[in-house]
């Protein structure tokens, strides 16, 4: 059976327990609201109670969105390590110069979490994989046209962006869109995608 991402051609990858759960997306976005939340909810109470806007209510509702970026930051990868080491022992045979990422196709709507699939992105002199828990697909290096960044939810609040990947396949545009998920940290993979960037162009 064959899936397509864009108009690429991919075979699923053995199966297994899911990795990238719904569970894991939410609480990777849930956690950070959780900590941030209060802040705001106090600052206003404060505000509304002394009746300035001015003040220390302004100062407390101030750490609110501080918060929620430094927990985006931290807290956006929830479970990370464990999804990586469960699909390294999935995937064989990759040649060396691997990362792991998060992926999506251009039509994929993430209401929860930009990312649509998990894996491995990889290069050799001839092709660019990706190897998911979703896809596996390879796109010959004479095929593409671009390596790219593309914004996404992350680049909103300076904190991420798509490494995009295109190419003509028989004929027709196709594209995927990767992340790194290397780093501990949002803003750690953010930095990361440059030199991803540099390697797929070199």
């Amino acid at each position: 059976m064959q899936c397509i991402i864009g108009n690429v051609a991919s075979t699923p990858p053995p199966s297994g327990p899911p990795v990238w759960t719904a569970r894991r997306r939410v609480i990777g976005n849930l956690l950070p609201m959780l900590i941030a939340a209060p802040f705001g909810v106090i600052g206003l109470i404060v505000m509304y109670r002394s009746g300035e806007v001015l003040g220390p209510g302004l100062a407390v509702f101030a750490v609110s969105p501080v918060a929620l970026w430094l927990g985006v930051n931290w807290l956006g990868l929830f479970e990370n390590a464990a999804m990586r080491r469960t699909l390294e022992r999935r995937t064989e045979g990759l040649p060396e110069t691997r990362w792991f990422v998060g992926a999506a196709t251009p039509s994929f709507v993430g209401w929860i979490d930009p990312h649509e699939d998990v894996g491995f992105l990889w290069m050799d002199t001839q092709k660019i994989g990706f190897s998911g828990e979703q896809y596996r697909l390879e796109i010959p290096r004479k095929a593409i046209t671009a390596i790219r960044f593309r914004p996404n939810i992350h680049t909103m609040i300076g904190l991420g962006r798509w490494v995009s990947i295109e190419a003509i396949i028989d004929g027709r545009p196709a594209q995927l869109r990767i992340e790194p998920r290397e780093a501990r940290t949002l803003w750690g993979n953010r930095r990361l995608s440059r030199v991803i960037r540099d390697r797929l162009r070199g």
